[in-house]
């Protein structure tokens, strides 16, 4: 698969396909905006994996809960914002902040900050998430899918982590400069 002149590994998803399938019906499968949403899922897993392989890294099961799990939920994100309901956007938050507490590529899953009151729009409702604990192979891989992120959304993976770095989360000065590396050795 080719994207923006990069040839990206194509990860399979059909395992993980097969049992959102058994989980929650083919209709809702086979629906346009799960379709859709799968594609970008789809895409975004290759990227994360594209920028894994610089580093001699592979993550195949990046984000698989989105569709084992979280799919009836996540798949709304494919809807635009003006035409979500309010209980669609709260199915977001929730799925969200399972998917972030529950995978370690992210710092929630390493925090003990309390997430009460967490939503998509409010990010660090009771200060900033402190991911001290977090391990290398979970940093890089954070790396790895804002990378991919970055490339996605338009901007660079440097952006994003000067806009986050000690305001939505706290890492020490040897994660940053991990992260600072891992970045160096990923961007194209």
């Amino acid at each position: 698969m080719l994207y923006k002149g990069r040839e990206l590994p194509d990860i399979d998803l059909t395992p993980y396909i097969e049992v959102a399938v058994k989980e929650f019906g083919k209709d809702l499968m086979l629906e346009p905006l799960t379709l859709e949403y799968l594609e970008r899922l789809q895409l975004h897993i290759n990227l994360v994996n594209y920028f894994g392989n610089k580093v001699d890294r592979s993550y195949p099961t990046h984000d698989s809960s989105k569709i084992t799990m979280l799919l009836p939920a996540y798949r709304i994100y494919r809807k635009p914002k003006e035409e979500r309901t309010k209980e669609e956007n709260d199915a977001l938050d929730v799925a969200t902040i399972i998917h972030i507490t529950q995978s370690s590529h992210h710092p929630e899953y390493w925090t003990d900050t309390d997430l009460t009151g967490f939503t998509r729009s409010n990010y660090t409702p009771n200060g900033i998430i402190h991911a001290e604990q977090m391990d290398v192979d979970s940093i890089i891989h954070m790396v790895c899918d804002w990378a991919a992120v970055g490339l996605e959304m338009g901007n660079t993976v440097e952006q994003w982590f000067n806009r986050v770095n000690g305001i939505r989360w706290y890492f020490t000065p040897e994660q940053q400069d991990l992260i600072i590396s891992t970045i160096n050795k990923t961007w194209d």
